[in-house]
């Protein structure tokens, strides 16, 4: 029932409608329920163990005071339990709460005399105080004591919630907010940046991050230099993210494309997200007239995300010098939310530099980017 109430609620709620609108709200929702949710059971916990002990103390002070104006009986009856037997149970169940309030349990002949089927019973005031204090001890102090633990852990939770707020990402995104600009680290390889393309990708930001964010971009990696790059790429931060910057027209090759991105991702600070964009303004500028530019783009699409699978990484899809920065804009905001990408391990890295053994020898293919 919880359930289908919860599914209900979301369904009506706003961010659940925004939600199937902007991946980066879905996003951000699955990642906020998934770091708070032990934060969120602790609360549950404490609250339920509160309200077991309350609602055992409850049961004991109304038993008192209906205790003030009507006659309780105490009596019992069986159908399989003699005497005998009922005087064994009482005396395990209600042997801590007569020692503690001094309270002596009735022998086995007393109770046979109260047997309902014999008699009406007795005034049930000695076994009002023998159960209400069995309820103290094994309810109302253990889910106290339980309640104490959780609000404990809870209070531990709270202050030490695990959202990383000194990463670059949320120092740049308070800057932001602040009216401080914005900072991203752009290193292209094989690849110069048209002057429209720049200010098109400042434009893309400013809906990412606001007015007044930057795009450092490095000077271009020369193809082939991957193995040597220079460990001040993605230095002067900190920054909302770095990227490596490919044009969409070069053909990606895992020994080449590949190892640069693994290697500039090892290069990154810790918490900061890493990126490849892909920028298909060139390609849209060759091929845009072509009928078949629409199946070009989503091979060359897939071919990126093949080559860069082995990395963990996928690429996000840019066109700086489209009319409208919003398609950019949210791509690269639902990559940003999934989070830093992890740096390469060294065998992923060999792995992705490794040339494939073809199984039938073939002439080399032009590149379209020598």
């Amino acid at each position: 029932l919880a359930q289908l109430v919860a599914r209900a609620a979301r369904a009506a709620a706003p961010a659940e409608r925004l939600a199937r609108r902007s991946p980066v709200v879905s996003v951000f929702v699955a990642q906020w329920l998934e770091a708070s949710a032990p934060l969120a059971a602790a609360r549950v916990a404490r609250i339920l163990h509160v309200a077991a002990a309350a609602f055992a103390a409850g049961a004991v002070g109304g038993m008192y005071l209906r205790g003030l104006g009507l006659a309780y009986l105490a009596g019992w009856e069986s159908t399989f339990l003699g005497p005998q037997a009922v005087h064994a149970i009482l005396s395990v169940l209600l042997a801590p709460a007569s020692a503690l309030t001094a309270i002596d349990l009735p022998d086995a002949a007393h109770l046979a005399a109260i047997r309902f089927d014999v008699s009406p019973g007795e005034g049930a005031a000695r076994w009002i105080h023998l159960y209400a204090t069995t309820l103290a001890l094994a309810v109302v102090a253990p889910r106290l004591l339980l309640a104490a633990a959780s609000a404990w852990r809870e209070r531990g939770l709270a202050r030490r919630f695990p959202i990383a707020l000194d990463a670059p990402y949320f120092v740049a995104l308070a800057g932001a907010h602040r009216g401080q600009a914005a900072s991203v680290r752009i290193v292209p390889y094989s690849y110069r940046l048209a002057p429209q393309a720049a200010l098109g990708l400042e434009a893309i930001l400013a809906r990412v991050f606001g007015k007044g964010s930057h795009a450092s971009i490095a000077p271009a990696v020369e193809f082939g230099a991957e193995g040597a790059l220079d460990p001040s790429l993605l230095a002067g931060g900190p920054h909302a993210f770095a990227a490596a910057l490919f044009g969409a027209t070069a053909t990606p090759e895992k020994e080449t494309h590949g190892a640069f991105v693994a290697a500039l991702s090892r290069l990154a600070p810790a918490n900061t997200p890493f990126l490849v964009l892909v920028d298909e303004s060139p390609f849209h500028e060759r091929f845009g007239r072509d009928p078949q530019a629409g199946a070009r783009r989503d091979e060359r699409r897939a071919a990126w995300a093949k080559m860069l699978a082995a990395l963990e990484c996928a690429p996000v899809f840019v066109d700086p010098c489209a009319p409208d920065p919003a398609p950019s804009a949210r791509a690269l905001e639902a990559a940003i939310a999934r989070g830093p990408a992890p740096p390469a391990a060294p065998e992923a890295a060999a792995a992705a530099a490794a040339p494939a053994t073809p199984a039938h020898a073939a002439p080399p293919a032009p590149r379209s980017d020598a």
